[in-house]
Parts: C-alpha cells; sequence; structure tokens
C-alpha cells in the first residue's frame, strides 16, 4: 500500500496533536459539567482529522474512497456535539435528552448511509474521480443533491448552537458578558474554515478540509471559558 507526502501531511498532523491535547486537557477536568461533552467533540475531531489524512496520503483510490467514506461519521455528528456541548455549558443541560439526541441523529446517519451506498444511486457523490493537487494525488467528487442536504442540515445545527451562544450573551450580567463574548468569537471560526473549504476560498489550499482547524481555535476559547472562567459556575 503506497504512501505520499503532500502539503496537507504537516497541518494536519499538527492539528490532530493540538486537538487531542485538548481532549486530554479536558479529561483532567472531566468533574467539571460540560467537559465530557467537550471530549467528545475533540475526540470526534480528532478522528475526522484522521481519516482526512488517511485520504491523502494513500495513493491507492479504494483507500483513499473509505478514508474518505468513513470520515463522513464524524463529520455529520461534529455539529450535534457542538450544539449539545452548547447546551451545557449555558445551563440548559435538561433539554439534553436521549429523544433529542436520536432526533438530531436522523440526518447524519442517513447521510452515512447513503455515502457508503452511494454507488447505487450517486445521489451523495454525482462523480468519484482522482486528480492531481499540488502534485498530489487526491480524490475528486461532484456533488449530489444529498450532499446539500446534509450541509445545510450541519450549518442548521451549528447555528443553533451559535444563537444560544447568543442567547446566554445577551442574558448574561455585564460582568461576564466578556466571557461569553469570546465564545461567540471562538464559534465563528468553523463557520468560516467550512465556507473556504466548501468552495475553494483560498485555492493554495484546495481539497483540504480547513474545518477541523477552525473548530481548533473554537476549542481553544471554550476550553479557556469552561476551564478558566468556570461558566458553569457562573
Amino acid at each position: 500500500m503506497d504512501i505520499q507526502y503532500t502539503f496537507t501531511t504537516a497541518p494536519l498532523l499538527i492539528i490532530i496533536a493540538l486537538l487531542f491535547s485538548l481532549a486530554v486537557y479536558a479529561w483532567n477536568k472531566r468533574q467539571i459539567p460540560g467537559a465530557k461533552a467537550f471530549i467528545l467533540l475533540m475526540i470526534n475531531l480528532v478522528l475526522w482529522s484522521l481519516c482526512h489524512l488517511g485520504e491523502w496520503i494513500f495513493t491507492d483510490p479504494p483507500v483513499k474512497l473509505f478514508w474518505a467514506d468513513t470520515q463522513y461519521f464524524f463529520v455529520a455528528t461534529v455539529p450535534i456535539l457542538w450544539f449539545i456541548f452548547a447546551l451545557q455549558i449555558t445551563g440548559q443541560s435538561r433539554f439534553v435528552r436521549s429523544r433529542l439526541v436520536l432526533l438530531l441523529l436522523i440526518v447524519p446517519m442517513t447521510t452515512f448511509i447513503g455515502i457508503w451506498s452511494n454507488p447505487l444511486h450517486g445521489l451523495f457523490w454525482k462523480e468519484i474521480s482522482l486528480g492531481i493537487i499540488n502534485n498530489a494525488s487526491k480524490l475528486q467528487t461532484v456533488n449530489g443533491p444529498w450532499f446539500w442536504v446534509h450541509a445545510t442540515y450541519s450549518y442548521l445545527v451549528l447555528l443553533s448552537g451559535t444563537l444560544v451562544l447568543l442567547r446566554a450573551y445577551l442574558r448574561s450580567s455585564h460582568l461576564y458578558r466578556q466571557q461569553f463574548l469570546l465564545l461567540l468569537v471562538g464559534s465563528v471560526a468553523p463557520w468560516v474554515a467550512n465556507a473556504i473549504t466548501i468552495f475553494d476560498v483560498v485555492p493554495a489550499w484546495e481539497g483540504l478540509d480547513l474545518t477541523p482547524f477552525g473548530f481548533f481555535l473554537t476549542g481553544l476559547t471554550m476550553a479557556w471559558g469552561l476551564f478558566r472562567f468556570r461558566l458553569l459556575d457562573i
């Protein structure tokens, strides 16, 4: 099984190490409410990044496709973990019930099934081919209609989490608004990173999923607010 070193290898290895370090940091403070959701979010992002790295470094097309398919399990569930985390750090854990989680998982599970059965219907990817980006082989896809259903749903869930934070910011006392404002600013990073990825805004980074990088910045602000300022105690 041949592998290749690409322009994405070092950045992805760095972000994997940084995300994992945030998870370890949170594990040492797991007794704080909300820490477990934060750990799951960071681990999910680590696995997403590992799969994305596998898609890049392996040169065999079936192996690349395996990692590209597998990463969407984590891609599709990260927004849900983010939403649950936002509820918990704003003191609304009472809404996190198994029924809510199951409802939130309907679209991600449908997406995951659709990806693995894509050769039968082409709803997620219309076309899949092997191309060259910056002298490295990379899967190139043409998005099908269900991809945009998945993307729209993910954005709506991410937006819901951000609105939960905004509501907490508006309702908090002046003394603590600075902390919530920090979290709100951090929550913007994944939106920007994902938009750059989907629409290839920066040609030099074409093909590299920047979303985990954005979530790392979010994770830093969340860790700061959760463990430094102890927002839940507030």
